[in-house]
């Protein structure tokens, strides 16, 4: 199976809880490595904006997040990959994206959505960052969003070393 290409594929995991998460994590990331050496779907346009944890949420997708698009909901999922009801990663499409080029804003954006359509008091959200970016950035982006869904952004990070993997992170 391919994944559809676009400009730039932005991913979001869905996880159940966060006790599933790391396991999750290393599966989604084998799984990309794996694309990414047969040439499937995979960096550099991929790049992966957080990890949703909700009870749930890797189960079917509730109608906020849908397998079809629709400019109207303003985000879709454009393929996804899942275990059994344990995580899914989600490549995702829509106009919620359209003309936005920093990954700090589409993170952001997504976590909007999120909240808005899918939130609950149990969900929450990490942010993941590229390995590149400079740590006065990532500080700044996870304390804007801390303050605009303080209930919601968990502290913790994850860093995306392309060719290590995801590792949580540290944010000084």
């Amino acid at each position: 199976m391919s994944i559809p290409l676009m400009n730039k594929r932005s991913m979001v995991v869905l996880v159940d809880d966060w006790a599933s998460a790391p396991d999750a994590i290393r599966a989604a990331e084998e799984l990309l490595d794996m694309r990414r050496r047969d040439g499937g779907a995979g960096r550099p346009g991929d790049e992966l904006l957080g990890v949703w944890c909700r009870p749930g949420a890797a189960g079917p997708q509730p109608a906020t997040l849908r397998n079809e698009p629709d400019p109207a909901a303003g985000l879709s999922i454009r393929a996804s990959l899942a275990l059994c009801g344990q995580w899914s990663l989600c490549w995702l499409d829509g106009p919620l994206f359209d003309g936005v080029a920093c990954s700090n804003d589409r993170r952001t954006r997504l976590l909007d959505f999120l909240v808005e359509g899918m939130g609950s008091a149990s969900a929450s959200f990490a942010p993941v960052y590229e390995e590149h970016e400079a740590e006065s950035s990532v500080r700044a982006s996870l304390h804007a969003m801390q303050h605009r869904h303080p209930a919601f952004v968990r502290d913790t990070i994850y860093v995306d070393h392309h060719d290590d993997g995801l590792r949580v992170g540290e944010v000084g």
